[in-house]
């Protein structure tokens, strides 16, 4: 038995890519990132975009003769947020009990650089996730192919289109592999077991699947809280896990 204890596990190339790539490998392996009390089998994967709106700059005492970016950036808002809807019409079985299984939301707006002229650029910045068993080329397609239907259906986009780039952060949606046992434990640990189901936010799952290795995700914590200014765990939680991972690694490995 192993333990894989890695310094990048926010974006997996400091430490989890590299792990399986070592020959760091195994016959499964359990995940310990917060699962909020259940076995996770999948990922979604997400990626960043911004986009750029372009306008017509001009003072706001002719503003009539601008064409404001804003305008253009509200109006295609709604557009998003019916390729959100789409996307999460049909989930995977795994995804059902989301109320969103694959959100897409944008984070930051920026446009103008004086409140006395009409802005001329916008750019908007957002995270887009992807399905569990869809390809980022599939994704990324869909993506453009709505933003490019709406701009040409616009006068002054279809002459000045969006232009969408693609972040750095591209986290690929993933299934676990084929594991010869299902369950952590945690039946045999007092604890109820719950039923398998995928989480909207990557993690290195996706990483030791790629590898071929049989993973879940099972942690302690509620990952409402991860990442936030209150961010803590139950001391029961933090008692019952080493309990179930102590037990799984008996039950696979056998003892001395």
């Amino acid at each position: 038995m192993a333990v894989h204890a890695v310094v990048g596990e926010e974006d997996g190339k400091l430490g989890a890519y590299a792990t399986p790539q070592r020959g760091h490998r195994g016959a499964a392996c359990i995940l310990a990132e917060p699962s909020s009390g259940t076995i996770v089998a999948a990922n979604g994967g997400s990626l960043t975009f911004p986009t750029r709106n372009p306008g017509a700059r001009h003072s706001r005492v002719h503003s009539y003769r601008g064409v404001s970016t804003l305008d253009k950036l509200s109006e295609l808002l709604p557009v998003l947020r019916g390729l959100e809807a789409r996307r999460n019409a049909d989930p995977d079985p795994l995804v059902a009990h989301l109320e969103v299984p694959y959100p897409l939301s944008v984070g930051v707006a920026r446009a103008g650089d004086w409140a006395s002229t009409v802005p001329d650029l916008a750019i908007a910045e957002g995270r887009y996730g992807v399905r569990v068993g869809e390809s980022i080329p599939d994704a990324k397609a869909e993506f453009e192919a709505t933003i490019a239907h709406a701009c040409a259906a616009d006068p002054w986009l279809s002459k000045h289109p969006v232009r969408v780039r693609w972040g750095v952060c591209q986290r690929t949606p993933a299934r676990r592999a084929r594991a010869a046992r299902r369950n952590p434990q945690r039946r045999h640990c007092g604890q109820r077991c719950h039923a398998h189901c995928s989480a909207p936010y990557g993690t290195d799952l996706r990483l030791y699947a790629a590898a071929g290795i049989p993973t879940l995700q099972y942690e302690p914590g509620d990952v409402r809280y991860a990442h936030a200014h209150d961010e803590h765990v139950p001391v029961a939680d933090l008692e019952q896990a080493p309990r179930t991972y102590a037990l799984l690694a008996i039950r696979r490995c056998g003892t001395a």
